[in-house]
């Protein structure tokens, strides 16, 4: 009698045993099937840290023309609320052109000239700009949907625009540097893939210029469209 009480003990704590295992590792203990009760999905680091490349093309609503641009990001990601507040310095070269007329005439009545005039051609003039600047941009974006795999996002974006003007005209080169300041608004869309994300944002950007040389001020106000991949770590 002790030998069957002893051995239905030893079965039944055997029993117990695997239907343990298999309720820790997700299966039906009866029928072995996976269990319909699914583990929460793991969440979403707090911090992590973003490197990424950025190529663009930003058009120009003023003379310039288009201004393809290339660059890369870097920065921090935190968790917050239903998305991700992130923060980066994003820094990108671009390239414009354009070719223009000007006017400098003369006024004879007014005596001789205090400043560069033109007496020909009714002070008329023709030249051509090459317009090469390097953006350094501070992004703050907030992403939604941070349990998804895709993230919708706005952001705003200050910029410091370091400024190079290569104007010709009358066979000569004149060069000209400034610093400028600027601002970009843009919304966008991220979606999760492999060790980080691809994006694409669209937004529109605004940056006065001056161009002591042509006596013609431009802008770089343009409809920026942006792509890049940015790795997580």
């Amino acid at each position: 009698m002790n030998r069957r009480v002893i051995a239905s003990i030893s079965i039944s704590v055997a029993l117990l045993s695997v239907a343990s295992n298999a309720v820790a590792q997700g299966h039906d203990p009866l029928t072995g099937a996976a269990s319909s009760t699914v583990a929460a999905t793991q969440e979403p680091r707090f911090f992590s840290f973003e490197v990424g490349v950025v190529a663009g093309l930003n058009i120009n609503t003023s003379a310039l023309g288009l201004g393809p641009n290339l660059g890369l990001e870097f920065g921090p990601r935190l968790r917050l609320g239903p998305g991700f507040l992130a923060f980066a310095i994003r820094g990108t070269y671009e390239r414009y052109s354009m070719d223009g007329t000007g006017q400098l005439a003369c006024s004879p009545a007014m005596g001789p000239p205090t400043s560069p005039c033109i007496e020909s051609n009714m002070g008329q003039y023709t030249f051509s700009i090459v317009e090469q600047t390097v953006t350094w941009g501070l992004p703050i974006s907030y992403r939604l949907l941070r349990d998804a795999r895709v993230h919708p996002y706005f952001q705003v974006q200050p910029q410091l625009v370091l400024q190079r003007a290569d104007t010709t005209n009358y066979d000569l080169v004149n060069t000209e540097t400034a610093t400028r300041f600027g601002v970009l608004g843009a919304v966008g869309v991220q979606v999760d893939l492999g060790p980080g994300g691809i994006w694409l944002e669209a937004g529109y950007r605004y940056v006065a210029l001056q161009h002591r040389a042509t006596g013609q001020d431009a802008t770089l106000g343009v409809i920026a469209i942006a792509l890049g991949y940015r790795f997580a770590f």
